[in-house]
């Protein structure tokens, strides 16, 4: 998933899990994901969602407003769906369990999804669509950069300056 897609999944957490309360999060039995999953309130929390770039950031909120970012990366097929608890599908690695009998998923069949407790990634630019200023910023104030001097393609493809553009986007932005 790119740009357009984690912003869909960002949009569709808030929409669907936006109002919920959550007690429990865990992982699935085959997930090989090392970073260990506790509730950090030790308490009922909700969840907020926000995409930047390639980039799709949960925020787990505590009753008194305190926020823990959950930084999570789709891999190739990774997406969210929402199913009954105890009876989610069977890709489902990442879940969030709510106080209403539902669960919050994220599914990824190849199980290249990865998630980690920190906030957006600073080694990436700006987003495009979400912070055009700071974007054009960014790259009119440093083009003089050596990563200016190489093919089209591979300028694209840096997430340094094109902050959610991959393979099919940029094959698409040079008509390939």
């Amino acid at each position: 998933p790119e740009l357009a897609e984690i912003r869909i999944m960002s949009e569709f957490i808030n929409e669907h899990a936006g109002g919920k309360v959550f007690r429990n999060i865990r992982k699935s039995t085959v997930s090989k994901v090392k970073t260990p999953l506790k509730n950090p309130y030790n308490d009922n929390f909700r969840i907020e969602a926000k995409s930047r770039g390639k980039e799709l950031k949960l925020d787990l909120i505590s009753r008194s407003g305190e926020k823990t970012p959950l930084s999570c990366s789709m891999g190739m097929s990774g997406h969210w769906e929402i199913h009954p608890t105890s009876a989610e599908v069977k890709h489902a690695h990442l879940m969030f369990d709510s106080i209403d009998g539902t669960t919050l998923c994220l599914v990824d069949v190849r199980r290249f999804a990865k998630w980690k407790w920190s906030d957006w990634n600073m080694g990436r630019g700006p987003d495009p669509t979400n912070e055009y200023n700071q974007f054009a910023n960014n790259i009119y104030s440093r083009i003089e950069h050596r990563s200016f001097n190489g093919n089209i393609g591979s300028v694209l493809m840096n997430q340094a300056w094109f902050n959610g553009i991959g393979n099919y986007l940029r094959s698409t932005i040079l008509y390939k």
